[in-house]
């Protein structure tokens, strides 16, 4: 049979009017103990001190001194005469067992009182005066019994619940549809420097939106401290069973104010304000890796633009400095075609010169976000095909230059003058890295909504470990020797290329040329 001590009070509320009791005691006890023996252990007892006294005893001798009284059936007979003798004594037995065992269920004997006795705080009640009363006995206890362990369960897990929530590092507070405070646990106290009492009652302050991570300030004005949390809402159903205590587990509302369930708010708050300034640092940390690596490109550009200015100024100054040198000395002595070669060459260096300037110019602009983009609907193969054209009256009598279209017509919209850029500056470097008589091809062809324009050469190619950095400013080739050049042409193509957000790529080879490709999103139709 089972010993632990299940508590059920029986108590005789009726008593003849004579003083004498409708059963005796000891027959009662027979009886209810034949009724429950299955149940549990039964004690009987004629008073509450016995009662009162045997628990103590019984949870003494278990080590449980303080602990739920779960281990045995108490049968307390009192008399008890009228409405007011039973209140009395049933509050004394709940307030004596209050330290061991609150809310420890009573069972009312009664005789045709019962609802008085219900409502005077019996649990149950169970008629002596009807038929089968020891079979209505025994299942009101069996009942009973179940019905205190399960509540018993439920208050042990709203304990660990209550605990949980107490403990718990994140801020936890409820909020009602009115926005006000309605609860909070010593974590949300600390996070927003209030007390409790403080915080109950009083508007949140901060929009909820439910299912999603939004990040408050919380201004602490005792500190002048400013924390971040990051705040999560979900929507519950507040009853009287869910929001009972406040942080110190007192109760925070009066029952009548939490009993009717209504829409509610949760917030879980964690403070994130160690990690937002960790955060912040490492963005300040890459923004200042950022600002040193643009620091050393511009370093770098810088160095390889001294570079070329040096190597490349050179050239033409001297020559000019030479032919003004020849007509001061010789003028007098020269030919008109003598100093007609003098001032050619002078005429060509300052071209030369010229033509380093505006391209240092054009990236300049191009860098530049107010750069000017004029797109215009234009007939691609008569465009083409009059550039081409050019460098073939230029440089028929060095190389082969020539243009072809596998379609009737290509029209796109491009700016022509940003394009012709790049086509000028390819087909430059075409010819300048090929030998003479070398043949230079030039596609153009529609794909899917692209126009694809390729310059083919056959001349130097380009190392592998120089392509990654081919349109740099001011980078060349590891493979140029003493071919002039300033490294701006190959960043002028990608720049008019970007403009029309389309795409260059080269695929070269060292010594058997080099073939760009680009192909501009631009296309209106073909065909």
């Amino acid at each position: 049979m089972d010993d632990r001590l299940r508590i059920v009070i029986l108590i005789n509320s009726q008593q003849a009017e004579d003083g004498s009791w409708t059963a005796e005691p000891s027959s009662l006890a027979e009886t209810v103990q034949a009724a429950v023996h299955e149940a549990a252990r039964l004690m009987v007892v004629l008073r509450l001190e016995d009662a009162l006294s045997f628990i103590r005893q019984t949870l003494h001798r278990q080590g449980a001194a303080h602990a739920d009284m779960a281990s045995g059936v108490a049968a307390v007979l009192l008399p008890l005469i009228d409405d007011y003798s039973f209140a009395r004594h049933l509050n004394t037995l709940r307030t004596r067992l209050a330290d061991v065992s609150p809310e420890v269920p009573v069972i009312g004997l009664t005789r045709g009182e019962g609802a008085r006795a219900l409502a005077l705080g019996a649990f149950d009640y169970v008629p002596m005066d009807e038929a089968g009363f020891e079979a209505t006995l025994r299942a009101r206890v069996i009942t009973c019994v179940q019905l205190y362990e399960l509540r018993t369960q439920v208050i042990e897990s709203e304990r660990r619940f209550r605990t949980l929530i107490h403990r718990n590092a994140d801020g936890i507070l409820v909020i009602d549809s009115d926005e006000i405070v309605r609860f909070c646990n010593p974590a949300a106290e600390v996070l927003f420097d209030q007390p409790a009492e403080q915080l109950i009652g009083q508007k949140f302050g901060f929009p909820l939106q439910v299912g999603e991570n939004t990040e408050i300030e919380i201004y602490h004005p005792h500190t002048g401290e400013t924390l971040v949390a990051e705040m999560r809402v979900v929507e519950i159903e507040w009853t009287s069973v869910d929001l009972p205590y406040h942080a110190s587990g007192d109760a925070s509302m009066e029952t009548s104010e939490i009993a009717k369930s209504q829409r509610a708010h949760l917030a879980s708050l964690r403070d994130i304000t160690a990690r937002k300034l960790l955060e912040a640092e490492r963005v300040e940390r890459e923004r200042i890796g950022v600002a040193l690596e643009k620091e050393r490109e511009m370093r770098e550009l810088k160095d390889r633009f001294l570079s070329m200015m040096s190597h490349e100024l050179r050239t033409p100054l001297a020559l000019i400095q030479l032919s003004y040198d020849m007509m001061k000395q010789y003028g007098a002595r020269a030919t008109e075609e003598e100093k007609q070669q003098y001032l050619d060459n002078i005429h060509v260096q300052v071209q030369h010169l010229t033509e380093m300037v505006q391209d240092v110019m054009t990236i300049s602009r191009a860098d530049r976000a107010d750069q000017e983009f004029d797109p215009e609907i234009t007939d691609m193969i008569t465009y083409c095909r009059a550039v081409v054209e050019e460098f073939q009256l230029n440089y028929h009598k060095s190389h082969a230059i020539d243009f072809e279209c596998p379609h009737t017509f290509v029209r796109a919209s491009v700016d022509r003058r940003l394009l012709r850029q790049a086509l000028t500056n390819l087909l430059s470097n075409a010819i300048k890295y090929s030998p003479p008589g070398a043949a230079v091809h030039v596609q153009l062809y529609a794909q899917g909504k692209d126009t694809v324009i390729k310059v083919i050469d056959s001349g130097i190619g380009i190392p592998a470990e120089d392509q990654p950095r081919l349109f740099e400013a001011f980078h060349r080739g590891t493979n140029v020797d003493t071919i002039p050049g300033t490294g701006l042409g190959l960043t002028i193509v990608a720049q008019a290329v970007k403009a029309h957000k389309g795409s260059v790529h080269v695929e070269s080879d060292i010594g058997k040329g080099s073939t760009f490709i680009l192909r501009l999103p631009v296309l209106i139709a073909a065909g």
